[in-house]
């Protein structure tokens, strides 16, 4: 009697399961997998060591901010997109790494999370650009790498913008009649796309790196702490310090050449629709939240 029962039970709930599958899957769409060919971004085990180290510095769905509150798994799946947007701007051919040798583009991407903890802990509310703490330096300061572009005019644009060079330069402007303004990037862009936020930090932190070559290199990013090389040392420390922990303490899983040459191999078609991404080297305890 008891074994007839519990067989009613569990045929009742596959074909509830079955209901509810046919009414939030459309008919034909495929499912989610592993092994899919057409992703829309490639994942690697450098993208899994990125987000292991933001989740053991920051962890998310603890902020005490309101816009920042998130539950852990959506601050994980959060936490993949930047790792994203780090790995595609320290990794794009056309982008100079800030260090050189094997790992020298490992270096630059770690050093781009570390300055991202200090400045923004990567809280949501910041990502987003949601809430009266999402601008730091009295709501001057945008985007998880705090870009000091000023506070928005009435149309939500900043007056400075920055204007990215194709040689690897950086600049900026205020007025349309400037070269370049057309195409500039304003505080509000960096929020809105990360990749660009990312692609600004990089390009101003190698111009510090530059400007103050003549310092300790744990004082190297004095300019983009403080605007000059003489002050912001602290600071700099902090960064470049808590970027060097880490690599002492985890290589990176991949050489810059072997991950140079799967994240910018041909994709073999089209991407597939938002969400589909391809892990494509030796598994590095990957989550699966890549995948859906």
């Amino acid at each position: 009697m008891l074994k007839k029962r519990l067989m009613s039970i569990l045929c009742a709930s596959v074909a509830a399961l079955a209901v509810f599958l046919a009414l939030v899957v459309p008919a034909g769409a495929s499912q989610p997998s592993m092994d899919r060919s057409l992703p829309s971004f490639r994942v690697t085990s450098l993208h899994q060591w990125v987000v292991d180290r933001m989740m053991l510095w920051a962890p998310p769905g603890i902020s005490y901010v309101k816009e920042a509150r998130e539950t852990e798994d959506e601050g994980r799946r959060r936490y993949e997109d930047i790792a994203n947007s780090v790995i595609s701007v320290t990794y794009d051919p056309a982008e100079r790494s800030i260090f050189q040798g094997d790992n020298g583009r490992a270096m630059t991407a770690a050093l781009l999370t570390s300055i991202a903890f200090y400045e923004s802990a990567y809280r949501k509310d910041v990502d987003t650009g949601v809430g009266p703490r999402a601008r730091g330096d009295s709501g001057k300061s945008w985007c998880l790498m705090q870009i000091k572009l000023g506070r928005p005019e009435a149309d939500g644009r900043t007056k400075m913008r920055v204007v990215v060079g194709s040689g690897g330069g950086l600049r900026f402007v205020s007025s349309p009649r400037e070269p370049g303004y057309e195409s500039s990037w304003g505080g509000e862009d960096l929020v809105q796309d990360r990749t660009k936020c990312f692609r600004v930090a990089v390009r101003l932190a190698r111009m510090s790196f530059g400007s103050c070559a003549k310092l300790d290199v744990r004082d190297r990013l004095s300019m983009y702490a403080s605007g000059q090389c003489e002050a912001g040392q602290e600071a700099s420390r902090r960064r470049v310090s808590r970027a060097q922990s880490w690599l002492w303490g985890s290589r990176p899983p991949l050489t810059d050449s072997q991950a140079m040459g799967l994240l910018n191999a041909p994709f073999p078609g089209p991407p597939e629709e938002d969400g589909a991404r391809l892990f494509i080297d030796t598994p590095y305890g990957i989550a699966s939240s890549w995948f859906t």
